[in-house]
C-alpha cells in the first residue's frame, strides 16, 4: 500500500464498511471516500483523525496512515547537522524539532531525551500551544522532567515499548509532571484533538 488512497481502502475493508457507510460516520459529502481512495484528492489531518476513530485503528496503522517514517527524526537531525551554524547539541535539536514541526504540520513538537532515570522534553517547537503551556505551567516546559520508572506516561512507555502511541488526551503524556487540572486546561484552550509519540533513536558521540 502506497498511497493514503490505498490505505484507507484496505482498513474501511478489513473492518467491514463500505464506503458510503464510512461517509455517514464520518459526516462526509457522497462520493468523498471514493475520491480520496482513487487518489483524486488528499484527505485534510481532521478528515484523517475520523477515520481514524471510526474504524478504531491500530497504533501502527495510525502511523502508516499519516505516513510518518520511523526513522524520520533521525533523517531530521542529520539535516539540521549539516544545515545547523552551530556546533552545540541544543541548538541542532532545537532546528530538528522546528522542522519536524513545519514538515508534518504539527501544532507542537517535542524531543525527549533521557538522562540518568530521568526524561526531559529537551527541545520544543515554538508555537502557539508550547507558549500557552509554558504560562500555564509557569516555567519552560523543558525544565521539567519525569522518571524513567513511571508506568503511567505514554511517553515512558513508547522509550521502553519502542513503539508509537496515539491518544485524544494530553493528560496521558503529561502526568505526573502536571497536574490533571492544568493538562485539561491546556488542552481545552489550544483545542487540540490527538497526540502521538514516535521513538527514534539516536546516538551521538561526544568528542573532546
Amino acid at each position: 500500500m502506497n498511497s493514503i488512497g490505498d490505505k484507507i481502502k484496505a482498513y474501511r475493508m478489513q473492518k467491514g464498511f463500505s464506503q458510503f457507510k464510512l461517509e455517514t460516520e464520518i459526516n462526509a459529502s457522497a462520493g468523498s471516500i471514493s475520491r480520496m481512495e482513487s487518489g483524486k484528492v488528499n484527505p485534510s489531518k481532521e478528515t484523517l483523525i475520523k477515520i481514524i476513530e471510526v474504524l478504531n485503528l491500530k497504533t501502527h496503522e495510525v502511523i502508516s496512515l499519516f505516513e510518518l517514517d520511523q526513522n524520520y527524526l533521525s533523517q531530521i537531525l542529520q539535516t539540521s547537522k549539516k544545515l545547523s551554524t552551530s556546533l552545540e547539541l541544543d541548538q541542532v535539536l532545537q532546528d530538528a524539532v522546528d522542522e519536524i514541526a513545519f514538515d508534518l504540520g504539527l501544532l507542537a513538537a517535542f524531543i525527549c531525551v533521557v538522562e540518568g532515570d530521568r526524561v526531559f522534553a529537551k527541545v520544543y517547537s515554538k508555537t502557539f500551544f508550547t507558549q500557552m503551556a509554558d504560562k500555564l505551567i509557569g516555567k519552560p516546559f523543558n525544565s521539567l522532567s519525569i522518571s524513567i520508572n513511571e508506568k503511567d506516561n505514554l511517553v515512558i512507555r513508547t522509550i521502553k515499548d519502542r513503539k508509537p502511541y496515539l491518544t485524544k488526551n494530553l493528560s496521558d503524556y503529561s502526568t505526573p509532571f502536571l497536574p490533571l487540572k492544568v493538562s485539561h486546561l491546556l488542552q481545552k484552550v489550544t483545542t487540540v484533538k490527538s497526540f502521538i509519540s514516535s521513538p527514534s533513536y539516536i546516538e551521538i558521540l561526544h568528542t573532546e
